[in-house]
């Protein structure tokens, strides 16, 4: 049950970072580049995001016309 408690203010912690804007970032590197070319390269045309992070990098890659899930 103590891990439960946990979790419920590492959520409170996320949610006041987004709302502060710390993560509306939408800069990409170079790799998420590298990667978008590599995908055209080989005619893919959709991309399964794990949520491992923010979403910018998936963000990116809609804008590019991937079809995002």
């Amino acid at each position: 049950m103590a891990a439960l408690c946990g979790l419920t203010s590492m959520h409170k912690i996320w949610d006041k970072l987004f709302k502060r804007g710390e993560f509306t970032e939408l800069d990409v590197d170079e790799e998420v580049a590298g990667f978008a070319e590599l995908l055209r390269e080989r005619n893919a045309r959709r991309v399964l995001d794990l949520g491992c992070g923010a979403g910018r990098h998936i963000l990116h890659l809609s804008k590019l016309g991937f079809g995002v899930h």
